[in-house]
């Protein structure tokens, strides 16, 4: 199933849902260009990896290989494995709470995401205002990469994409229109479906595949349970979201 649009009207213009698939797109652009290996340290160093959060109690420094079979030999022959350091730094370990965010692998990942942060975005921001859904976007991101971590404690995958925090989106979204209609290509076919029908689906489809992967190294390359922990924290923050920030003022300008 593949979301194209849904009927629920916006009145101002998502500058926050804009700004940020601009600067996933930006970053992603700037990553391609970077030699496979240099990518791979990239995405250890400012992604999220789950085992940096024992560092904050070990004060370990952590190793990870790359890998020399992703980059093309050089004019000198074959190019070794080579190893970076990760090292038990508090601040670097809390910015790639958010820095993670940014990475995306491939196309197919940033497109992915980019459009349903669109879809369900744009009436997530126009509800709270842009400063009420920056936080609770940037929060929903931590809250989604603390939920796959603590699952692999002691994983050395790093997490990358914008996925849990637009997981965070769909859940405010779903608790606040869940009788919207999202249009869905289903095969071939257009159908209408219920936005509880619709994001409920995909929430159990993640709970499903975090629980029977088909291995070990699928449900940590796909993060599913980053997915269930942000979906969950937009359901349980929307609506104290929506008195704290903005209440009063969308219920004056609904009048």
């Amino acid at each position: 199933m593949f979301p194209l649009y849904d009927n629920v009207p916006s009145l101002r213009v998502p500058l926050v849902t804009l700004t940020v698939i601009v600067m996933n797109a930006v970053v992603f652009v700037w990553s391609q260009g970077l030699l496979p290996m240099d990518q791979q340290a990239l995405f250890f160093r400012w992604g999220f990896v789950p085992a940096r959060i024992g560092q904050l109690f070990t004060r370990d420094t952590i190793t990870v290989i790359l890998h020399a079979d992703a980059q093309p030999p050089g004019p000198s022959g074959e190019i070794p494995d080579q190893t970076i350091s990760l090292a038990p730094r508090p601040v670097e370990i809390a910015l790639t709470l958010v820095t993670y965010l940014f990475l995306h692998v491939d196309l197919l990942h940033l497109v992915g995401n980019i459009w349903f942060l669109w879809l369900f975005g744009k009436s997530v921001e126009d509800r709270l205002g842009h400063a009420g859904y920056l936080i609770l976007y940037l929060f929903g991101g931590l809250a989604a990469a603390l939920a796959q971590g603590l699952v692999f404690l002691q994983s050395p995958v790093p997490i990358i994409g914008a996925s849990g925090a637009i997981a965070t989106v769909l859940g405010a979204y779903a608790i606040t229109w869940p009788y919207a209609r999202i249009h869905t290509l289903v095969f071939v076919a257009l159908v209408q479906l219920p936005a509880y029908l619709f994001l409920g689906g995909w929430f159990l489809y993640q709970i499903v595949s975090g629980i029977v992967p088909s291995d070990e190294q699928t449900v940590q390359r796909i993060a599913w349970w980053a997915h269930v922990g942000g979906f969950v924290t937009g359901v349980l923050l929307m609506r104290w979201f929506f008195a704290l920030f903005s209440k009063e003022r969308y219920t004056a300008r609904s009048k």
